[in-house]
């Protein structure tokens, strides 16, 4: 018998490719049983989040499984040979053997994610799992790989700080800008505040989560690529800026988190007469820049 893993995720394909491709509950099961009834695939599991879509497969063969699986994604995908500029091999990958149960390792661990080791994939992954086995679409194999998966992704959140740099680096700035807002007149702190973020990379997706999480009161997100934006504030009910007009962003802000790249600090607050400026500022740093966070 044969291990495979077929996907596509953030890191092989764009974010438009992603949109395009998303996968929901209902299409997910639908490609399990479809693969089953081929004959090709004995045992499959499909994980389906925001930011990846995979089969995890045993089959007879090589080949015959990574076909089946190839044809069942484009079909209910909706790809047709016309569509030149988008088929799996364009923006997926293959894992097989031994690099599969690698691969299903890393994921549960949360080191294949966007924000590096965050735990959420590790339940999105036991509920894939659960799903497959309720509908009798697992074997020993896949029992076996899913099983140590979890066991070793629950062992590596528990015993090691995968999951510790990046939130903390976070958690330490929005504190600190918390801090300078009950300075500033808001007693409830960012509750009452109207957020803003800029940068859709792993430090932006986590200062968006955590200020989504702690209820401000409104919440935009921007970012050079705009569809990156428009994804992850689509997941957290924010709103997706202007990249091109982050002096107007800033101006309509309360706090604003600056998670880019840049050496140099990406957007300054407001100094033209009469221009409201941001009760914070903080700066989430790439390993270029240092954390800084400043009352204006």
């Amino acid at each position: 018998m044969n291990l495979l893993v077929v996907g596509i995720s953030h890191r092989s394909a764009a974010v438009e490719t992603l949109e395009r491709l998303a996968v929901g509950p209902e299409a997910a099961a639908a490609l399990a049983r479809a693969l089953l009834r081929g004959g090709e695939v004995r045992e499959a599991v499909v994980l389906s989040t925001c930011n990846r879509v995979e089969v995890y497969a045993v089959a007879a063969s090589f080949h015959g499984g990574l076909s089946a699986v190839v044809d069942e994604l484009h079909r209910i995908w909706g790809l047709t040979e016309l569509e030149a500029d988008l088929d799996f091999a364009s923006c997926g990958y293959v894992r097989h053997g031994a690099d599969a149960v690698a691969h299903a390792f890393r994921v549960a661990a949360g080191l294949d994610s966007m924000v590096a080791g965050e735990p959420q994939i590790l339940g999105q992954l036991r509920d894939a799992y659960d799903t497959a086995r309720e509908a009798d679409q697992v074997g020993r194999h896949l029992h076996e790989l899913f099983q140590q998966a979890l066991r070793v992704g629950k062992r590596i959140h528990a015993e090691t700080d995968v999951d510790a740099a990046a939130p903390s680096i976070v958690t330490a700035a929005l504190d600190l800008a918390e801090r300078a807002l009950a300075g500033a007149g808001f007693a409830n702190g960012l509750t009452e505040t109207r957020a803003a973020v800029v940068g859709a990379g792993s430090m932006g997706s986590l200062a968006t989560a955590t200020l989504a999480r702690a209820g401000v009161k409104s919440l935009a997100v921007a970012n050079r690529d705009r569809a990156k934006a428009r994804r992850l504030a689509d997941v957290w009910g924010a709103e997706a800026a202007d990249y091109g007009d982050l002096p107007g962003l800033a101006a309509g802000a309360d706090l604003l988190v600056c998670a880019t790249s840049s050496p140099s600090r990406c957007c300054a607050p407001p100094t033209s007469p009469g221009a409201p400026a941001p009760s914070s500022s903080a700066t989430s740093p790439s390993p270029r820049t240092s954390p800084r966070t400043s009352r204006t």
